[in-house]
């Protein structure tokens, strides 16, 4: 008899500590029926993406856009829409499951799984200069919107730039070019604080 009530005390406190989790977590996010992150609600710092999360909305994460310091992306995650971290010049790193099948995180970089795509990059990365892997043929629009860094090394092999994906970068006035680059989006190199500053230098060969 005290066998069977230790077993199902058990069952009672596994099954009871469920609930209390997502409750906590619907609390922070807000999920459609579809597992999209349209807002969240939380107070910032280190936010672990809830796992069922599938697509996470542009503006999901606007109003604590100073406050966050890293963000996780679970497995389920396959879809992020452009420039979802507006604005979070604290935001340091971002970090993906091994398991998501779609991206992929190297240094607190954001990639596609192949890395052949750079997502995006982390506002708040130390450091003023960053080298682009040779794997890498695009930059996605917004990659590197609101970053601090001086200077980003493009690899030969790079064929495609997307819209704004090195704008919004004050401190980034001239950038070398590959020849294999055959596609650029618009803005490429917009900045807010200074529009005009934004130009490409030389091309290398």
């Amino acid at each position: 008899m005290k066998k069977v009530l230790s077993v199902l005390l058990a069952l009672c406190l596994l099954f009871g500590a469920v609930p209390l989790s997502a409750s906590a977590a619907g609390e922070d996010f807000v999920i459609d029926e579809k597992g999209v992150l349209t807002k969240y609600k939380g107070s910032g710092g280190d936010v672990e993406i809830p796992r069922g999360v599938t697509r996470v909305t542009q503006y999901a994460f606007y109003d604590v856009y100073d406050k966050l310091t890293s963000v996780t992306f679970p497995d389920t995650v396959t879809s992020i829409e452009n420039y979802p971290f507006e604005r979070s010049y604290q935001l340091t790193r971002f970090v993906v499951d091994p398991n998501n099948p779609v991206y992929t995180s190297v240094d607190g970089v954001l990639f596609t799984k192949n890395m052949d795509e750079i997502v995006l990059y982390p506002s708040g990365k130390a450091g003023d200069e960053f080298t682009i892997p040779s794997t890498v043929k695009r930059i996605g629009n917004y990659a590197f919107f609101d970053s601090s860094l001086k200077k980003i090394n493009l690899p030969n092999g790079l064929t495609s730039i997307g819209e704004y994906g090195l704008g919004g970068c004050p401190n980034l006035t001239a950038i070398d070019m590959p020849n294999s680059v055959v596609e650029i989006g618009d803005y490429v190199m917009f900045s807010r604080a200074a529009p005009a500053c934004g130009r490409f230098g030389s091309r290398k060969p």
